[in-house]
């Protein structure tokens, strides 16, 4: 994007990175990833996603350890304020959505 530092950080991110990246999900929304990414322009699209990703659990985690949240068998952070996880397999392993794999023979 226009007026963006041609060097993205890479690593851990930087408190002031997280607190930008807190404000781009107020402004924007949950799933606004390039949205955020204008907010956050230090990070590329996918690192704020892989970011959020990480966030949620680790946010879940918490309110449930706190007993703020029920326990639950399945995965995903839909109850975690602010709606339904990050993406459509929130809290799941890419490629294992559940079901049979998909091709395989006969």
């Amino acid at each position: 994007a226009a007026g963006r530092p041609p060097v993205e950080n890479t690593g851990r991110w930087t408190a002031e990175e997280h607190r930008l990246f807190l404000k781009g999900i107020e402004l924007h929304g949950r799933g606004a990833w390039r949205q955020i990414s204008n907010v956050v322009e230090t990070r590329s699209v996918v690192q704020i996603r892989t970011h959020a990703q990480k966030y949620f659990v680790k946010l879940e985690r918490e309110l449930r350890a706190r007993g703020r949240l029920p326990p639950t068998s399945g995965g995903g952070a839909s109850g975690v304020p602010g709606g339904a996880g990050v993406g459509a397999g929130a809290g799941v392993p890419s490629g294992s959505a559940g079901g049979a794999p998909r091709g395989g023979g006969a």
